[in-house]
């Protein structure tokens, strides 16, 4: 009798316990509004408090850490939602510890260039997925492929006369890196890879759209994309500026990227003595301009972990031109 009424306070306990939860539960539902049923079903099956609790913290850690420039979701238009084969959706998480995104790339199954999607399940892990892995492998291998092959010759970054100049992959890797760092989307980190394809290799926006099968990284890479070379570095610039401050928050986000690392490299090279001239088209004074001009457009939603990065470089420029 006494090992029996033991059992049944245990199970009575486990049950008061498992309403305590549901009830925590509920209310940190209301704080997160994110997609935590799975939470549900497990708080309900857990069998001792610790279990509880670990369940509870993880679901606390998916909370998006709110930044005033995302108190309202990223959202587009219809439209948009369209061309981009219904891959956008609101980034309000890029701060998450344990992102829920789910991202659409090509079905295994797609052997006929049809734009058939498969959607990746949500997950609540910061890794990236097996078939997120190998879509950033074919980003990385058809950038490498243009940026070496292509008819003016292999590309590499532009130094001064006597310093190392990489091969040119290494600055898309960079702004990969950064936009993985920051919790991007899939498609991002791959336009990351592929940023500077249109623009400085013999990729056209068709053939790059035939090659990844994403239209939508496609379209991020446009949208830092200068199309006519052949305009002079002013009008070059000012279309820049005016295509960035009404793209969407992933474009924004991916041109600062960008100019993070290019800030980077030109500091580098003035910290050892060279001039601006020597390795760019333009003055100190005329390049410092131009990136104050974006910032003003990056700072209204640009995530704070990569703006933070574009915004001391910055400085860092500004301190040659006034040393």
């Amino acid at each position: 009798t006494g090992i029996a009424g033991k059992q049944r306070n245990t199970v009575r306990i486990i049950f008061l316990f498992r309403v305590q939860l549901l009830k925590w539960y509920q209310d940190i539902s209301e704080i997160c509004s994110t997609r935590n049923r799975p939470f549900l079903r497990s708080l309900y099956r857990c069998r001792s408090p610790e279990h509880g609790v670990r369940l509870l913290w993880c679901m606390m850690e998916s909370i998006p850490k709110k930044d005033t420039r995302f108190s309202t979701a990223y959202t587009c238009n219809r439209a948009d939602t369209i061309a981009a084969g219904g891959s956008l959706r609101a980034r309000s998480e890029w701060y998450t510890p344990l992102p829920i995104i789910a991202s659409t790339l090509p079905s295994s199954a797609d052997t006929c260039g049809a734009h058939q999607r498969s959607t990746i399940s949500q997950r609540e892990s910061p890794m990236r997925t097996q078939d997120e892995m190998e879509f950033f492998f074919k980003a990385l291998r058809i950038a490498e492929k243009a940026h070496r092959t292509r008819n003016k010759g292999a590309q590499s970054r532009k130094a001064p006369k006597g310093e190392d100049r990489p091969a040119y992959i290494i600055h898309p890797v960079e702004v990969a890196m950064l936009l993985q760092n920051a919790g991007g989307s899939t498609e991002l980190v791959a336009a990351g890879l592929l940023h500077d394809t249109i623009e400085d290799t013999d990729l056209t926006a068709p053939s790059l759209l035939q090659a990844i099968e994403v239209p939508r990284v496609v379209d991020l890479v446009l949208a830092v994309t200068e199309l006519d070379k052949g305009q002079s570095w002013e009008l070059r610039n000012g279309d820049y500026l005016e295509r960035i401050q009404n793209a969407d928050i992933e474009a924004q986000t991916l041109s600062c990227a960008d100019k993070l690392c290019n800030i980077r490299d030109m500091c580098s090279y003035l910290d050892k003595g060279f001039k601006m001239e020597d390795f760019t088209s333009r003055d100190l004074t005329t390049q410092v301009t131009k990136f104050s001009a974006l910032r003003t457009v990056y700072r209204k939603r640009v995530p704070e972990v990569i703006l933070a990065g574009f915004t001391h470089w910055l400085k860092q420029l500004e301190n040659h031109l006034h040393p």
